[in-house]
């Protein structure tokens, strides 16, 4: 009996010098100690960052809509509309009473600027005239009045062949219509014609005369939109 009991309290001695033993091991005590300055250290951006926005893609009608808001302008001028090269057509502007149309000119000697106004069927009248009675010899090429125009008298100096339009440098600023019934597009550049050609869905592509000639019938062509004559003849297409 005393053996049995003596074994026990040896085992009982043996059990508690291991659990010490593990309890006081430096090793055990350093993974713990790391795991401890591991979870310190973990940065606090990493449970304090927002999420991720989400994008919604644009659909093509959204796209499409978009596109055509940002061409939409304050109209420049009375006679002008909300689209970049575009006119109103002669039936609007003489039912809101719009039968002058006025713009800048500025002579070369005296550098004078003033405003010169045109009366809108007088002037329209003219340029029609050139498209009834030589539209089919022209094919597609400006007539050499429009191609050259002459500089008119100034008013304030009286010098002749002196005065010019004031084309503006901002596309979308310049006066088409004055320049149509002064028949002096011809001042306009060829990267200036291309503009309007763009935005009025005419052909721009060839040299400045053809350029010119469309940008003429294109102009003549919103004043009076049901009218054949303002149409492109078909042996050019």
């Amino acid at each position: 009996m005393d053996n049995e009991s003596g074994r026990g309290n040896q085992s009982d001695w043996e059990d508690d010098q291991t659990n010490q033993a593990l309890t006081n091991d430096p090793q055990n005590d350093g993974e713990q100690a790391g795991d401890d300055d591991d979870d310190a250290r973990l940065p606090l951006s990493l449970s304090l960052a927002p999420p991720s926005p989400v994008v919604t893609p644009m659909m093509p009608h959204d796209f499409m809509v978009y596109l055509a808001s940002s061409s939409s302008i304050p109209p420049p001028f009375p006679w002008a509309t909300n689209k970049r090269g575009t006119i109103q057509s002669l039936e609007n502007l003489e039912s809101k009473q719009i039968t002058t149309i006025t713009g800048e000119v500025q002579c070369r000697h005296c550098e004078k600027v003033y405003q010169v106004s045109y009366n809108l069927r007088e002037r329209f009248s003219e340029v029609e005239n050139v498209f009834v009675t030589r539209k089919k010899g022209l094919r597609e090429r400006a007539h050499p009045v429009w191609t050259n125009p002459e500089p008119v008298r100034c008013e304030l100096c009286g010098r002749d062949k002196a005065v010019k339009p004031v084309i503006a440098d901002r596309k979308r600023q310049i006066n088409w219509l004055f320049l149509l019934l002064g028949q002096t597009l011809g001042y306009c550049t060829l990267e200036q014609l291309r503009d309007f050609c763009k935005h009025s869905k005419s052909p721009r592509t060839g040299a400045k005369d053809r350029v010119l000639y469309l940008t003429y019938l294109g102009l003549c062509k919103m004043l009076e939109p049901n009218r054949e004559l303002f149409n492109r003849d078909s042996s050019c297409l």
